[in-house]
């Protein structure tokens, strides 16, 4: 199996960066990219402050999740290209927003420090119209482009 390289983050990383972010253009420049997908100041708190262990735990998780939801819908009968599209319809896509080729504009990666804030949202959707938020689901491109949406009109 290889190895994975994996950033293991000083305690209160998250507090370290936000006080970065003035001095170093990197930070900045970083920042500014994760705050024009909708991430606040108290996300980037969060998720980097967590410890790095919840963190990858966290990031795995989200990665097993979605590998069963894909796994799921090629059993149904689906080839692996329309269970990827079914699979990102239905469910957060988490990542570099430079990530697949095929996700991009509106359906790319959202940023992992939206996870907290997306799962929120998902739950009070099922428990107030589970049906409504699935027809939105299954009229939008991917999960991430009605996300972005919702972030754009403040229901996220």
């Amino acid at each position: 199996m290889a190895k994975r390289n994996r950033f293991v983050a000083p305690d209160n990383f998250g507090s370290d960066l936000l006080r970065r972010e003035s001095a170093e253009p990197k930070v900045a420049d970083h920042f500014k990219k994760l705050r024009s997908d909708g991430v606040t100041h108290k996300e980037i708190f969060w998720f980097w402050n967590m410890p790095s262990l919840e963190r990858v735990m966290m990031m795995r998780n989200f990665e097993w999740h979605v590998g069963a939801m894909h796994l799921s819908r090629m059993r149904q009968g689906l080839i692996p290209e329309q269970a990827w599209i079914e699979t990102r319809k239905f469910h957060p896509y988490y990542g570099d927003a430079e990530g697949p080729a095929d996700a991009i504009g509106e359906n790319k990666p959202i940023p992992f420090e939206l996870k907290d804030r997306v799962d929120i949202y998902i739950l009070n959707r099922h428990r107030v119209d589970s049906a409504e938020f699935e027809r939105e689901m299954r009229g939008s491109s991917s999960f991430n482009a009605l996300a972005r949406k919702e972030i754009r009109s403040g229901r996220l």
